[in-house]
């Protein structure tokens, strides 16, 4: 793809904010949507205050925004609470109180808000052992109810009127043996929960009437496993899983009386019924061929330059967050953060990385792997290590072999953000974009291996092997009468905002980002009618710093 790089970088309060006429088109850009015309003035990001939660990494991950207190709920892995900050005054967060939660579970995970009513999501005694959903007052503090969910719970969401709560339960497995819970390097012995969703239907502030946890159990037969794998469901990757154990849900948005949930390791996307409470399907999100598509991306850690090409591989996409937009012409669409994730355990309930007590991983780099010269051609070109040798590709499907040979390659994440209809069908995605912006921002960056930058957790290129930029976060949100959307890159740093008000041809916007900040989890968009000061806010909870930061739309 061709892209438009007149970039302008400007320091604006200890941030590096990165402007441009946006001309970017998505890999699935028709011709026509390419020269959509941008905003003639976009709104811009500047960075207004910060809140440090003193505890380091874990110590603001997820952020979510109340109006009727004017206060943003910032999770605290490390000390398991939920803290309650004042944006009264949106340019000097005063931390007003803290909800300590570690009376409920080991790890406060996840937190939404609905009409002053907060939920928070903990994870049970062990990763391998069930959550709760606590409900409480935002204004007091007080806890107004709480109730089991699944394993491991990775988020919560209210649905437009605050009458639901969706939790999506990842059932990560451990290395360890079922009920005695004993290290193990067998992955057939390991403790494997089962992936589920919890739905919860609340009344009166903050009580809840009725909690059901819907689970994948029906797609286990041997003919549904099949026609999943199939379709291009990512299933049947841990050894001796069923289709429920190997689902693993991430993320939820909600569309009406339909949940929609990442399965994140499977490449896929469950869609739930909230009123029925059943799994209506599970649809699978693809692979990104980039020799046919011709998209470009960085595949080397070790080639010393900002080295994109287009490489004979399949992407998965992986998504991690979601969101959901409604299109001008009345359709509702979906937005994805196409992170990536590997599945590798060592043996033991921490999954600590140790010599020869490996348990299992689905990854490999392709200089490791056999390639089938009829496909690939001069192999030990395309496997030396300032080529494709580096690249962190799966180990088995969607990878491929035949005669003992890999004749397809399949890579972790889609490095970008995906539009997608209600059917899972991709209707445009960010390709190679950001790699391009977080390198033309700051090109010296690129290949430095002594220094950090401050807002990233690792030099760029470090990251080129494995899965990028990683998005990992998006939302949306409107502003004077356009739609944006906010993807945070949890190794590069920063957000970036895309105008989608087009979304067959979305925008560049802007990169922005706050010296200090480390890996943007969760983002909170803050509409200039309720925000304090009447300009709209964007919130952004960094998992490694500890710190959330409030970004002004001016």
């Amino acid at each position: 793809m061709k892209h438009n790089k007149r970039w302008l970088t400007a320091v604006v309060a200890g941030a590096v904010i990165a402007g441009a006429v946006p001309a970017f088109a998505g890999a699935n850009a028709s011709p026509v949507d390419t020269v959509a015309a941008a905003e003639a003035s976009p709104p811009q990001l500047s960075v207004l205050a910060s809140y440090n939660s003193g505890s380091g990494e874990a110590g603001a991950e997820i952020v979510a925004f109340d109006t009727t207190t004017a206060s943003m709920l910032v999770t605290n892995g490390v000390l398991v609470r939920v803290d309650i900050v004042s944006l009264a005054d949106p340019a000097s967060p005063a931390l007003v109180r803290t909800l300590d939660l570690s009376g409920f579970g080991s790890s406060v995970q996840s937190v939404a808000v609905a009409g002053g009513v907060g939920v928070a999501v903990v994870g049970g005694a062990t990763v391998l052992d069930k959550g709760k959903a606590v409900f409480f007052d935002v204004a007091t503090g007080e806890v107004r109810s709480s109730v089991e969910v699944g394993v491991l719970p990775d988020s919560v969401t209210f649905n437009a009127k605050g009458d639901i709560a969706v939790v999506a339960n990842e059932g990560e497995p451990r290395c360890v043996t079922e009920g005695g819970r004993t290290p193990t390097t067998d992955p057939l012995e390991a403790e494997n929960p089962e992936g589920s969703v919890t739905v919860i239907s609340v009344r009166n502030r903050g009580r809840w009437t009725r909690a059901q946890q819907v689970t994948f159990g029906r797609f286990n037969s041997e003919q549904k496993r099949a026609a999943l794998i199939g379709a291009g469901v990512r299933v049947g990757t841990w050894p001796g899983s069923t289709v429920a154990e190997d689902l693993e849900p991430e993320s939820a948005t909600i569309v009406g009386d339909k949940a929609y949930v990442t399965l994140q390791e499977n490449d896929a996307m469950a869609v739930i019924n909230l009123a029925s409470l059943k799994v209506i399907d599970i649809l699978p999100l693809g692979t990104k061929d980039y020799a046919s598509t011709g998209e470009v991306f960085d595949a080397s850690d070790k080639d010393l330059a900002f080295n994109q090409q287009v490489w004979p591989v399949h992407g998965m996409y992986m998504p991690d967050g979601i969101a959901s937009m409604t299109a001008p012409w009345g359709q509702p669409l979906l937005l994805m953060a196409n992170e990536g994730d590997t599945r590798s355990y060592y043996s033991g309930m921490d999954n600590a990385e140790v010599a020869g007590q490996g348990c299992f991983t689905d990854e490999a780099r392709v200089k490791d792997l056999p390639l089938d010269p009829g496909v690939f051609g001069d192999t030990a070109t395309l496997q030396a290590q300032a080529a494709l040798g580096r690249l962190k590709v799966s180990a088995v499907a969607p990878s491929h072999t035949a005669a003992g040979l890999y004749d397809s390659l399949a890579s972790f994440g889609g490095r970008s953000l995906s539009i997608r209809d209600l059917q899972g069908k991709l209707i445009w995605d960010s390709g190679s974009m950001f790699e391009a912006i977080v390198h033309t921002a700051d090109p010296t960056q690129w290949v430095t291996s002594a220094t950090t930058p401050a807002w990233a957790t690792a030099p760029y290129d470090s990251r080129s092997d494995d899965k990028g930029p990683e998005p990992e976060g998006v939302v949306v949100g409107r502003h004077r009468n356009r739609q944006y959307a906010f993807v945070g890159l949890e190794r590069a740093g920063g957000v970036v905002m895309l105008d989608v008000s087009r979304p067959t041809a979305p925008q560049f916007v802007q990169w922005a980002t706050n010296g200090g900040d480390i890996s943007p989890e969760g983002l909170a968009f803050v509409p200039a009618g309720v925000a304090p000061g009447g300009k709209a806010l964007l919130l952004a909870a960094n998992e490694i710093s500890g710190t959330t930061t409030v970004f002004q739309l001016d």
